[in-house]
């Protein structure tokens, strides 16, 4: 539970084949830059985070946010308050994760791992049972394909070295090492977290089923009755999300979570 004088690392953890900068990453910076509030937006696409897995953008996650947690212990300094120093130290720098698809998946997963830091998620038809999805979608001429490294996917991102295209997409081949570090790892399809979740999933979501995430909501029910605060709002939209109602209810659901547009970070409200 955040404590008085707790600041918060606000960040957006994009798709497979997405990035920082798509559209719904563009209007969340927008809606938090008005508010007088930062959203941080790793490119989980960077050197750093290659070859694409979860592991590795786990790794990629927790090294970003240890930065920024110095960062803000450097600037506190002036300030006379005291901030943690790193992703793993005790303190009152807390996360506040939020995740689009593959990048639902990815802040769930954090927030399981470290969940001391991690204040609260709010999640966009999160990848949970990924990779099953995944071969749903292709299926088993594609997926064969893919494996052989012969799948290729559009994205808006350009490749490093690519040259600009007048189209804006780019033809790039699927990452399959996301599929052999999910099965290697052991990475679990539902991601068990102990922090105040919110999550918006369209009900048209023809990548990520809806039930991925009511199945979510139901493993975190107690035995007693009670459970963990993890709220679904399933939306008239696909796996997208960028349909004109759909990104006003992000942004309602944003500021009810986290006070955002009256700059009032009193923690995370379940009602």
């Amino acid at each position: 539970m955040a404590t008085p004088g707790t600041r918060f690392i606000y960040v957006y953890l994009h798709g497979i084949m997405s990035g920082p900068h798509s559209r719904k990453g563009t209007v969340l910076s927008e809606y938090f830059r008005q508010h007088g509030k930062h959203l941080y937006q790793p490119n989980l696409n960077s050197p750093d985070a290659a070859p694409l897995c979860i592991s590795a953008a786990l790794e990629y996650l927790h090294s970003f946010l240890a930065e920024k947690a110095n960062q803000q212990q450097s600037s506190s300094r002036t300030s006379g308050d005291v901030i943690a120093a790193s992703a793993d130290a005790g303190g009152d720098v807390r996360y506040r994760l939020i995740g689009s698809s593959f990048g639902g998946y990815l802040a769930a997963r954090y927030a399981q791992q470290h969940g001391t830091r991690v204040d609260s998620l709010v999640l966009f038809c999160p990848g949970f049972r990924l990779i099953e999805c995944l071969r749903v979608v292709f299926g088993k001429q594609q997926w064969t394909a893919a494996q052989n490294g012969q799948y290729k996917m559009t994205t808006k991102m350009r490749p490093e070295g690519a040259d600009v295209s007048p189209s804006g997409s780019y033809e790039v081949a699927f990452p399959y090492s996301l599929v052999e570090d999910y099965e290697q790892h052991g990475h679990p399809d539902l991601p068990v977290v102990r922090c105040p979740t919110r999550i918006i999933h369209g009900s048209g979501d023809r990548v990520i089923p809806v039930q991925n995430s009511y199945d979510f909501v139901s493993c975190h029910a107690g035995k007693d009755g009670t459970c963990n605060p993890v709220q679904l709002k399933v939306v008239d939209d696909d796996h997208n999300l960028v349909s004109p109602a759909t990104l006003a209810r992000i942004r309602a659901t944003l500021d009810d979570a986290w006070q955002i547009e009256n700059r009032g970070d009193k923690g995370f409200r379940t009602r």
